[in-house]
């Protein structure tokens, strides 16, 4: 009879070992831990503000074609495609109101071609 206890024994020690090795987890060294510091980069989908001059004829490019742009990380400017609605000219008599915020003034509009803004011009109010 006690050569049963010491085999069911034996049984159940050896039983508890396989499923102790067979269920086990692996345990995370710091090679193959992931990297919890590391944040994710999302400045490409950051808001961004580009700076235009608003006209009766929608929004206008600068002369030179180049429109300054900005995100929360950086600043840049962007080219304007050949044939987009730019301010070609202001008109000096209502200079003074360009320095007063939301004032309009007299301005012609051209169109970009090549990074400038050429003719023939279109007059418009712009603000």
């Amino acid at each position: 009879m006690a050569f049963k206890y010491w085999f069911v024994f034996a049984a159940v020690l050896y039983a508890r070992q396989w499923l102790s090795t067979k269920c086990e987890v692996p345990q995370m060294t710091s090679s193959s831990a992931p990297d919890l510091e590391e944040e994710d980069d999302y400045t490409a989908y950051a808001p961004l503000t580009c700076y235009f001059t608003n006209s009766t004829l929608g929004l206008l490019a600068p002369p030179n074609c180049s429109v300054l742009c900005n995100s929360t990380t950086t600043w840049f400017n962007e080219t304007s495609p050949n044939n987009a609605s730019c301010l070609l000219t202001v008109d000096f008599l209502t200079q003074d109101a360009i320095l007063q915020e939301n004032q309009p003034y007299n301005c012609s509009v051209g169109h970009c071609d090549n990074g400038t803004c050429a003719g023939p011009p279109r007059h418009a109010q712009c603000w």
